[in-house]
């Protein structure tokens, strides 16, 4: 394959089967073809020939033991081992199919130890894997920065479902084995009334899961622009989140009013609204935007009912629809009546709609 006579190559020819990457900093680039035909392009991560000749070596020599490189073409004349040396390479390859079985957590440490025993960059580790590391938190913000700066409506992580929490949840006050939560800055506690740590444990561990699970959620829903399908699912699982938590906090023997806190979520019980960043969003929200924002209110606000109460907190049906109806500004009674369907759905409890409809 010719290569593009560019200033750069012109000036320091690379070695066979590389090619200069002038995007920002110039690096050589590994440039050729699998024996399936695909194209194989990866960063070697240096302006030395040398070291690209080495990076290029180990490369080639491990597609050969995979049998993903022809051993007669011209890649594997230039770079593949000689006599003996493709043994060395079945051992990295050994050590490739041990890393593919890795979870997640350890993934990453695991690649980038064997980067540095062979001398390498690490992605040339992910490639042979066929794998990628996780990505920092810190890109997923970057991300969601760029998104704001465009226009895109996206949400900011400033709540309390936000930030992490300790593992333990309990502690010794005085003689008393204690829980304690905190939610913006304010620490709830109530008595354990056991006096082992072991039993402590046993009743705060479904709060601490239920805990990871909403910042979980909550983490995930800010990929999502504000108004579209995936930001109504990441925000259902959410609420879900939040009900899970509040049952847990109550079979605990936690206060009602930390209950109702957990339920209302921080738009309303902690009284901390989440920035939107509205001044990036210039035009003004149509019809049809405000009328998505209610339903996604509504639907999260009855699983946190329907998860709580058999019966509606306001009576009847009727007076629920218009309860919500004066609370979320857009929702007709129609919306309501399908967003009580989906949560329905979502809880498994159907005893609102027992009674009928219309049911005074």
């Amino acid at each position: 394959m010719a290569k593009p006579r560019t200033e750069l190559e012109r000036q320091w020819p690379s070695p066979p089967y590389t090619r200069w990457d002038q995007r920002k900093k110039p690096v050589l680039l590994c440039h050729m073809k699998n024996i399936d035909g695909k194209s194989l392009c990866l960063s070697l991560q240096t302006q030395n020939p040398d070291i690209a000749k080495k990076h290029m070596r180990l490369i080639v020599g491990c597609l050969l033991a995979k049998r993903r490189l022809s051993p007669d073409g011209g890649a594997a004349k230039a770079y593949g081992p000689k006599g003996t040396g493709l043994a060395q390479f079945k051992k990295l390859d050994t050590e490739i199919r041990r890393l593919q079985a890795l979870p997640d957590a350890k993934y990453g440490p695991a690649a980038v130890s064997i980067a540095k025993r062979r001398e390498c960059p690490v992605g040339i580790i992910h490639s042979l894997a066929g794998r990628k590391p996780e990505l920092a938190p810190g890109t997923y913000a970057t991300r969601r920065m760029r998104a704001r700066s465009s226009g895109r409506a996206m949400p900011m992580g400033v709540t309390w479902e936000h930030r992490r929490q300790g593992e333990r949840y309990f502690y010794w006050n005085r003689k008393v084995l204690t829980a304690r939560f905190q939610i913006d800055r304010r620490n709830w506690s109530w008595p354990l009334k056991v006096t082992d740590e072991q039993e402590a444990e046993a009743i705060m561990a479904p709060v601490r899961d239920a805990r990871k699970r909403l910042y979980r959620a909550a983490a995930e829903g800010l990929n999502y622009e504000l108004g579209t399908d995936a930001a109504v699912a990441a925000a259902t699982e959410r609420a879900a989140a939040r009900a899970e938590l509040a049952s847990a906090i109550l079979t605990a023997g936690g206060p009602k009013a930390l209950v109702e806190l957990v339920l209302k979520g921080p738009q309303e019980g902690a009284g901390t609204n989440i920035p939107q960043r509205a001044a990036v969003v210039t035009a003004v929200p149509t019809g049809k935007t405000l009328r998505q924002i209610a339903r996604k209110g509504c639907l999260e606000k009855l699983i946190g009912l329907l998860r709580c109460h058999d019966l509606p907190p306001e009576g009847t049906l009727p007076r629920q629809c218009e309860a919500a109806m004066q609370e979320f500004a857009g929702l007709s009674e129609r919306a309501f009546y399908v967003c009580l369907r989906e949560a329905e759905r979502i809880t498994g409890n159907y005893n609102w709609s027992k009674g009928g409809r219309r049911q005074e």
